[in-house]
This record gives C-alpha cells, sequence and structure tokens, in this order.
C-alpha cells in the first residue's frame, strides 16, 4: 500500500500532536484504511488536514465534504485553501453543502461520528486544550448515519476554483465585530426632493420603503432567505411574510407547514 508523501512541514504554524487527543484517535483510525476514506466536516482548516493528509494512504480516494460560508472564513475556522493541498495530493473529491452541521470520518464501512471538526482545536491540539469534542465509532450502515449520508449526497455540489476564489474575497471583506457577529453596513442613495414629493412620502418614510423594495426583490429572485430578507428590511419574519402580497410576491419558498406557522405568527404581530 503506498502511504501519504506530503510535505514535511505544516502550512500554518505547528500541529502539536500526541497520543490522547481526538486528532490522534482520528490519524490512527485512517492509517491502516484499507478501502477508500472520507472527511466531512463544515470546518476544515488547512493545518488540520495536513495532519491528517500526513498518514491516509495516497492510493485510496479521499472523499472531503465541507462549507465555505464567508462568515466562517472570517471567523477563522475554515479555509478554501484546503483545495490547493489537496490537488497537490491528487486521488480526491471536494464537495460543499451550506447546511452541513454534522462530522464524520469513514474509512470503509466504519464511520467516527461526532462533532470534533477539522481543526486544531477540534483535535485538542490547539495548544490551549482544544474544545470538549466527542466521536463515536459505528458504521455507515446505521440508520441515521446513512440518512445523513443520503442528505449530504442530496445538498452536496462540486467545489471549484472559482468558488474557493470567492468564498475567501467575500471573507476578506466581510467586517466581525467584537462578538464575532457580522457588522452591518449601509448604502446611501441620492436623489432629489421631487422624488419625495412624486411619491407623497418623507425622507424617513422613502428610506423604508427603498429598503422594503430590495429585500422584496432579492427574496423574489431567490438570492435572500425569508429570514435574511426579512432582516435586510428590518422588520420581523412574520411581517415581511405578510407584507409580500402587497408587493405581489408569492412566498414559494415555504413549505405549507412553514408557512402556515409563520403567517399565523404573523398575525398575532399584527392584530
Amino acid at each position: 500500500m503506498v502511504r501519504s508523501q506530503q510535505a514535511g512541514h505544516c502550512p500554518r504554524g505547528q500541529v502539536v500532536m500526541n497520543g490522547n487527543t481526538q486528532g490522534a484517535r482520528i490519524r490512527a483510525f485512517f492509517e491502516n484504511a484499507g478501502d477508500d476514506v472520507a472527511v466531512i466536516a463544515p470546518f476544515i482548516k488547512v493545518d488540520a488536514l495536513w495532519s491528517l493528509l500526513k498518514v491516509i494512504p495516497t492510493d485510496l480516494h479521499l472523499r472531503c465534504v465541507s462549507r465555505w460560508l464567508p462568515r466562517d472564513i472570517a471567523a477563522g475556522v475554515s479555509d478554501p485553501e484546503i483545495l490547493d493541498m489537496l490537488e497537490a495530493r491528487g486521488n480526491f473529491s471536494l464537495s460543499l453543502a451550506d447546511r452541513l452541521h454534522a462530522v464524520l470520518y469513514i474509512a470503509g464501512d466504519r464511520c467516527l461520528a461526532g462533532s470534533a471538526n477539522v481543526t486544531l482545536a477540534g483535535f485538542g491540539e490547539g495548544g490551549d486544550g482544544g474544545n470538549i469534542e466527542v466521536l463515536v465509532e459505528t458504521t455507515i450502515d446505521d440508520p441515521g448515519i446513512a440518512a445523513t449520508l443520503e442528505a449530504i449526497a442530496q445538498a452536496e455540489r462540486a467545489a471549484t476554483r472559482s468558488m474557493a476564489q470567492t468564498a475567501r474575497r467575500l471573507a476578506d471583506s466581510f467586517r466581525l465585530d467584537d462578538k464575532g457577529s457580522s457588522m452591518k453596513r449601509s448604502v446611501t442613495i441620492e436623489y432629489r426632493d421631487d422624488v419625495l414629493l412624486a411619491l407623497g412620502l418623507t425622507p424617513e418614510e422613502f428610506s423604508e420603503e427603498a429598503r422594503m423594495l430590495v429585500a422584496v426583490k432579492l427574496y423574489e429572485m431567490g438570492r435572500l432567505s425569508t429570514g435574511a430578507a426579512a432582516e435586510l428590511a428590518d422588520i420581523p419574519k412574520p411581517l415581511f411574510l405578510m407584507k409580500l402580497a402587497d408587493y405581489g410576491v408569492d412566498t414559494f419558498d415555504l413549505s405549507a407547514e412553514e408557512l402556515r406557522r409563520d403567517l399565523s405568527a404573523a398575525r398575532r404581530h399584527c392584530p
């Protein structure tokens, strides 16, 4: 069997390896793998993935599934640059699933399932004690694991170089406050008073109307979810749903149950 021959230096800092960490357990799990392997986690960092590539035999196909949300990348918990490392290794596939939360390490029909992401903190090797994580060994035939893998297969899409570059660019422009939440931005629209006269609106009313129109249009185009559009409009989601009809827009992305629940809440907000 061909063993991994990755470069001898970690791309980012030093991985603190010992035999009493989740990282050590995962590496031992992969080291003697005889069948294709998979690393499925929302957060995959270059340095932690490097420690796995050192032990995964290069003749085994490596499937990676992750997510590249700008918020995650800006917070430093996910690296789109893993694509570079995987391309250097070869014999891999990389896909993205934006709603991914499950963490699975798979070798053949064996599986470690739990919470330990592919990060030094998740591995317990970040030098500060790491996170409190859990990994439970099971098989891919377990009904819960099988259902999760099926859901991932339905949601994943192949990662590309363009996606990696776009994700990094958006993350670099993402601003976080001290609590890790995204900071609000503003857009300035220049207009003359003639616009206010034609619409019969005050400046404050026009500002609210313009904000609502942008939110509704982006929702109608499928660019924003109802929750994100409501946040952009600066109104509660139930009220946003109630107002959609005023703009001739259907709530086409909601299931019947979601629509019933949200409209019920909207009526409570708007007696």
